[in-house]
């Protein structure tokens, strides 16, 4: 992509239903006028189509705070006709992508969070998480590795890289009750889930699980109150009334190979884990983005 002066580099928007030329212009933080002449083959504002590509010139935000909100935002949507298809109720297919496409696509996932890949810093990478939602019971209770970790980044050059990983973002039944906090004080050790949000991890590591990420400050997690493998609203208020501490407990950690081995924590079968540390390069900390695509 031509490059305008440091940080300012053209990006390749996706449509999605229900977005119009007006509200991409805003969130690129560009005037609706540089997005039409930048895209002349658009004809008429009115008449953009889910699946068309848009041409973001000079795209760029500042780069974002690296905090740790509690964020719950609506469900994220699955990609319109004409996009990569959406199997499984809304992960993304990317094969047969390449990579400056696969990048593009999730750039889309990272800026609703006020992430702009576009705004960072050349080799500095960032990490995101997509779930498709499962029932903590799944599997007699092992778990299942059926969501996405994603590392994105612009090498030295500018070039768009991605590094995608099978991977687990839920906690199995295989710890209910001996796992988690007793968040309502009911006796009974609760599991938590981490909501979708915007998060800061660091590398560490443990005599546990060797090499892990965690959150470099305490973070909102929801507990499952009422034990019935789910994570609802109910979870959710009593889970805020607890003001839980989880810094050392939602880690990124390798899992087994037939069981995710997570309480909360975000974890991989171990080949697939020691192929995301290597992708991590020699960086320390991580803005984790965790959406939910179904």
């Amino acid at each position: 992509m031509p490059k305008t002066e440091d940080n300012q580099t053209d990006h390749v928007h996706i449509i999605v239903s229900g977005e119009t030329l007006s509200k991409i212009a805003d969130r690129y933080h560009i005037k609706l006028s540089e997005l039409r002449a930048a895209n002349p083959q658009i004809k008429s504002p009115d008449k953009i189509l889910a699946g068309q590509k848009l041409k973001i010139p000079h795209a760029i935000a500042p780069v974002p705070v690296l905090t740790t909100p509690v964020v719950i935002p609506p469900s994220v949507s699955s990609p319109p006709a004409g996009a990569p298809s959406a199997p499984r109720g809304g992960m993304p297919i990317t094969n047969g992508l390449n990579t400056a496409d696969k990048y593009d696509l999730y750039s889309q996932f990272f800026i609703r969070y006020g992430v702009n890949l576009a705004a960072l810093d050349r080799e500095a990478r960032v990490l995101l998480g997509l779930r498709v939602t499962s029932n903590t019971n799944v599997r007699g209770g092992a778990g299942e590795y059926n969501d996405r970790v994603v590392v994105a980044w612009r090498d030295s050059n500018g070039a768009k890289q991605v590094e995608e990983f099978v991977a687990n973002t839920e906690p199995s039944a295989r710890y209910e009750g001996n796992e988690g906090i007793d968040a309502n004080l009911d006796g009974r050790k609760d599991l938590g889930c981490l909501p979708e949000g915007l998060y800061e991890y660091q590398k560490g590591n443990s005599k546990k699980y060797g090499d892990i990420l965690r959150p470099v400050k305490d973070i909102f997690v929801i507990r499952d109150i009422d034990h019935d493998g789910k994570f609802g609203a109910q979870d959710k208020a009593a889970s805020i009334q607890a003001l839980l501490n989880s810094r050392d407990s939602i880690l990124f950690h390798k899992g087994g190979n037939n069981i995710t081995g997570s309480a909360g924590c975000q974890t991989f079968q171990p080949a697939e884990f020691n192929r995301f540390w290597s992708a991590l390069g020699s960086q320390k900390r991580f803005q984790y983005v965790l959406c939910a695509v179904a």
